[in-house]
């Protein structure tokens, strides 16, 4: 009996399922971006608790800000045509 891989399941799928992978994988590397801001401001800035809260929470809602206006952008240009 062959021994299946874990990621041998994933072979043969569609060029875009990969495509959305690695995008992904990129957006969840920038979501690293809030604990490394809180840790840069608590340590190096030497910043108190409210003042490091305060620049998160900008950070996150310009975020999902950018995530609304990215959705908008992207309904109105909708998909390519070839």
């Amino acid at each position: 009996m062959k021994k299946l891989l874990p990621w041998k399941i994933y072979a043969g799928l569609s060029s875009s399922i990969y495509i959305l992978f690695i995008a992904r994988i990129i957006n969840r590397m920038g979501d690293f971006i809030h604990m490394f801001l809180t840790l840069y401001l608590s340590q190096v800035l030497l910043l108190d608790e409210s003042r490091i809260g305060f620049f998160v929470m900008l950070s996150a809602v310009s975020t999902l800000g950018g995530a609304f206006i990215g959705g908008k952008l992207s309904d109105q240009a909708g998909r390519k045509k070839y």
